[in-house]
């Protein structure tokens, strides 16, 4: 399973984080962790972006032109919340990726983009 290393960014019109992380990438998945802790799992195959930590668990489903739900289940209450979601287009080059979409009317960028260090 190789590792890269990635930089990570999700913004909206409000926020805007932004970080570096090593990812493992296998059976076309990327699998990193957050700072806090939280493990994300991108699916280049099926455009499925899940987010997981100890107390909820986020799965979105990006395709193109096409409203999907967006999942938030929330562990401890035993609820979900359904978003609707509206990919606008997706970029892919290699491993890295930008996913322009809209939760609820409000846009975002999802990227992730493969770091090559330079010696």
């Amino acid at each position: 399973m190789p590792k890269i290393n990635i930089k990570v960014e999700i913004k909206n019109e409000e926020d805007h984080i932004s970080s570096t992380t090593t990812g493992i990438i296998n059976d076309e998945r990327l699998k990193y962790k957050e700072e806090d802790e939280t493990t994300v799992t991108f699916d280049y195959e099926k455009n499925i972006l899940v987010r997981e930590n100890e107390e909820w668990k986020m799965i979105y489903p990006f395709h193109i032109n096409e409203k999907t739900k967006g999942i938030i289940e929330m562990k401890k209450m035993d609820r979900s919340i359904h978003l609707e979601l509206e990919t606008e287009k997706i970029e892919r080059k290699n491993h890295d990726i930008k996913i322009h979409y809209l939760i609820e009317g409000n846009k975002y960028l999802y990227q992730i983009e493969e770091i090559k260090w330079v010696y």
